[in-house]
């Protein structure tokens, strides 16, 4: 595998469509809002269009062949922005924000809603789960997790 043009850390990572897609992140000097997309069949990265937002330790996750991103963080504060990617119209839209700030996300796309697990604002940790769903346009609070946890990983099967 080629290497991205980009060194980031602090990025979100997700795969669509047999690609992969390498999401914002700190380069060491900036924030970055940038997106690279991984073509495996043609070992080459690609430029995708920008995130509004520049943003790092934020969750991301693939709903309905969309790349959701949520919260981050930049140098000054924690984000409950959220963004979505669709990659048939090459853009990211605005969605409307978390019901709480946070850096550190673990994200998910379980039965058609998106969910933000944990994380922290203002370097304190949450046991907090939002759920987004994309009908009604909107988040709300769900059960939280056992334990205030930031950093975690997530995966669905």
């Amino acid at each position: 595998m080629k290497p991205m043009s980009t060194m980031r850390e602090g990025i979100a990572m997700v795969t669509l469509d047999g690609a992969i897609y390498a999401i914002g992140g700190d380069n060491g000097v900036s924030i970055l809002n940038t997106v690279e997309r991984y073509d495996p069949r043609l070992d080459r990265w690609s430029a995708c269009v920008a995130m509004s937002y520049r943003r790092r330790y934020f969750g991301a996750a693939v709903l309905k062949s969309k790349i959701f991103v949520v919260g981050g963080s930049d140098y000054d504060e924690d984000h409950n922005s959220v963004e979505c990617f669709d990659p048939r119209m090459n853009r990211w839209l605005s969605l409307p924000p978390m019901l709480m700030r946070r850096e550190s996300p673990a994200v998910a796309a379980v039965d058609d809603k998106l969910f933000a697990m944990g994380g922290a604002c203002l370097n304190v940790e949450t046991e907090r789960i939002d759920c987004y769903d994309p009908l009604t346009n909107k988040w709300e609070e769900f059960a939280p997790l056992p334990l205030a946890i930031e950093g975690m990983g997530v995966a669905v099967i």
